[in-house]
Parts: structure tokens; C-alpha cells; sequence
């Protein structure tokens, strides 16, 4: 997840605003050899892919109804009534359709872009592309890595029995850089995301890279 800079605002003189810190200056040749290359789980592309259709479609089947239902009438019918078809009705299914068309096509685009998206695994860090620019991670630069333990529980059980229930255990990390760009893997965004975890978690061992865990329930 990238972002802009934050800025420390605790530092420099009352009254004037504070530097914010240097981007980075690495290259992705500065961080050796690709070690392996990984790639955008198919599972949240085909989530989007198929929520885009809905939405899309759902957009499609509105406009297709106001338009037979305006021409059955030949446009004579009241702004408001109590009933029957008016335009103030139209007017209220055309921003639904605005709506879902626009929450359709991000989707579709956002899968679409995913298809480009690579990360690359090198001994000084990692890098990752996405719609063909370059972001990189170098192991140097890294502040600190969030990682968040989330427990789930059966959805479709109510109430205290829910508790009773196995649960699930899902498993995500937010690196952030030295000048505040940040970076969200788990299994729902990258393949072979355990061995990227790995890596990060004895990478940040060794260099003491400050960890913070937090569990969650859902």
C-alpha cells in the first residue's frame, strides 16, 4: 500500500514545518539477483473478476429496465407519485446505476492490473512491479513490520456458539519503509506469500527490524 511520506511533526522549530524524510534512492540492481519471482494470488483476482461482473451486470439489467419501462409510457409520466413509474424514480435507479457501474469497472480494471503484478524475492530486499513500475523494499530501509493475526470464525454460526467452533488463522504483514511507504502481503495478495513472510521475519531477526504483532477476532 503505497503512500505518501509521514512526517514527524515532533522534530524542528515551533512554527516551521518539519522536512519530510528522503524517499528512497535503491535500485532494484542494488538488491542482487532475483532469488524468485512471485505473483498476484488468483484468489483475490478471481473474487474481483467475478464481483466487477456482478456489478457490472447488475448496472447493465437497471438501464435495460428504466429504458423499456420509459418507452412503454413514451416518456409521459409524473416527477412523483405514489404509484407507478416516475421519473423521480428514474432519476434515483440512474445514480444506483452510476454507482455500481463505477464500483464495477474499478474492479474489473484493478484485476485487470493485477495480471502485470510481480515481486521479486533478492538478497538485499525485494522489489514488486505493478502496472510496470518498480517499488522497492531494500532489507536496509525497512523501519518496522506489522504483522496482524486474525482468527475467523465459522460465518454462518450465530451467537455464543460461534466460540465453540474451529477457527481459522490468517496471517498478514505491513512493511513500512524508513520514509513511510508501505507495503500489505498476505495469502489473499501474493503467491507463495509463507515464503516471503519467512524471509521477512529472519531477515528482521537478524538485523533487530522492530516486529509488532496484533491479534485480532472476527
Amino acid at each position: 500500500m503505497d503512500g505518501l511520506p509521514k512526517i514527524d511533526t515532533r522534530e524542528g522549530q515551533p512554527g516551521r514545518k518539519p522536512k519530510p524524510p528522503p524517499a528512497s534512492e535503491r535500485t532494484v540492481e542494488s538488491l542482487g539477483p532475483a532469488e524468485c519471482e512471485m505473483k498476484a494470488a488468483l484468489s483475490s483476482q478471481g473474487a474481483g473478476f467475478i464481483l466487477g461482473l456482478l456489478f457490472t451486470g447488475a448496472a447493465a439489467a437497471i438501464t435495460w429496465y428504466i429504458v423499456r419501462q420509459i418507452i412503454a409510457v413514451r416518456g409521459q409520466m409524473p416527477f412523483w407519485a405514489d404509484k407507478g413509474f416516475t421519473w423521480g424514480i428514474v432519476l434515483l435507479a440512474t445514480l444506483m446505476v452510476f454507482m455500481l457501474g463505477v464500483v464495477g469497472i474499478a474492479l474489473l480494471c484493478w484485476v485487470w492490473s493485477s495480471f502485470s503484478f510481480r515481486l521479486y524475492l533478492c538478497p538485499e530486499g525485494f522489489h514488486y512491479v505493478q502496472s510496470g513500475k518498480p517499488f522497492v523494499f531494500a532489507w536496509d530501509e525497512i523501519r518496522i513490520v506489522k504483522e496482524t493475526v486474525t482468527h475467523e470464525h465459522v460465518p454462518i454460526v450465530r451467537g455464543a456458539a460461534k466460540y465453540a467452533m474451529p477457527t481459522r488463522t490468517n496471517h498478514s504483514y505491513e512493511v513500512t519503509r524508513k520514509d513511510g511507504h508501505e507495503f500489505v502481503i498476505g495469502a489473499d495478495i501474493v503467491k507463495e506469500f509463507e515464503k516471503l513472510a519467512e524471509r521477512i521475519k529472519a531477515v528482521s531477526e537478524e538485523r533487530g527490524i522492530p516486529w509488532r504483532v496484533t491479534e485480532e477476532r472476527s
